[in-house]
């Protein structure tokens, strides 16, 4: 059953690359969140590594790790995930996520179609398709969303730079203002997933104002029931480097990729026979 509720939120790990954010009264981001948004994303791209730990005790302790690259303007990225002993490949474009099927089907490409690929704005809180949902960085349009000031914590060094570090409440019951329609897809799909509760954040901005680090809480004890009797609070985190870097993500050959129903039935197909 954890490892079920990994796989469930892990949807939140598709929409939360780069964060959150503050709106003031009439829903625009403040100057603060405006101009972070607006440095990071000029940056274009990324490396990204996130991790999602959901707590336990001894072996019942569980998380995933996601590292790869992300199209900071075009809610693109591509990268490896891994988690117990599932190891695949992983690619985002707009609200589609593909799946490497043969990193956790035995290295089996079923009919010759290797990716598996899913439509994140169909999710729901417990019908089993958050398992293509684990790990894919979102849109800087996160930044828009939240429902308290920025409040800053203080100066940190992290990797041996200074950042500044803030810490905001994100409300995700409804797409943040300016949001585009594929954020606002994936944000109403984590919001189901999560139960619409407040998440708390915090978030470490650097000295060109870019978000390098973000970390999402989540009290697994508010989340619907179907998706775990996990309690306790999951951390995801969000760290960004090397901005700038090459990124030619491509979405693989349609003839290369199934649906998740058809994945299904092969793999049913498969252990009857």
């Amino acid at each position: 059953m954890r490892r079920a509720l990994v796989i469930t939120i892990g949807v939140v790990l598709a929409v939360t690359g780069t964060g959150c954010g503050s709106q003031d009264a009439a829903g625009a981001p403040t100057a603060l969140i405006a101009t972070v948004l607006d440095r990071t994303e000029a940056a274009k791209t990324a490396k990204i590594v996130q991790t999602l730990e959901v707590p336990g005790q001894g072996d019942d302790a569980t998380g995933a790790r996601f590292e790869g690259v992300v199209d900071l303007t075009d809610m693109k990225s591509s990268g490896s995930l891994a988690f117990g002993d599932l190891h695949y490949d992983m690619v985002q474009i707009g609200t589609t996520i593909y799946v490497d099927s043969r990193g956790f089907a035995h290295g089996k490409a079923f009919a010759g179609r290797p990716w598996v690929k899913k439509d994140l704005a169909t999710i729901g809180a417990a019908d089993g398709s958050g398992s293509l949902a684990s790990g894919g960085p979102g849109s800087p349009d996160m930044l828009r969303g939240a429902t308290s000031e920025p409040v800053k914590v203080g100066k940190e060094v992290i990797d041996g730079e200074r950042m500044t570090h803030y810490r905001i409440d994100l409300d995700l019951s409804a797409p943040p203002a300016g949001a585009p329609d594929a954020s606002s897809a994936l944000i109403d799909a984590m919001s189901k997933v999560l139960g619409g509760q407040t998440l708390p954040v915090d978030l470490w901005v650097d000295g060109k104002k870019r978000e390098r680090k973000a970390q999402v809480h989540i009290d697994l004890s508010r989340m619907p029931r179907g998706v775990g009797t996990a309690t306790g609070t999951a951390v995801i985190t969000s760290t960004f480097s090397d901005f700038g870097v090459a990124a030619n993500i491509q979405a693989p050959p349609a003839d290369q990729t199934m649906g998740m129903a058809d994945f299904q039935s092969l793999v049913a197909s498969s252990r009857a026979a």
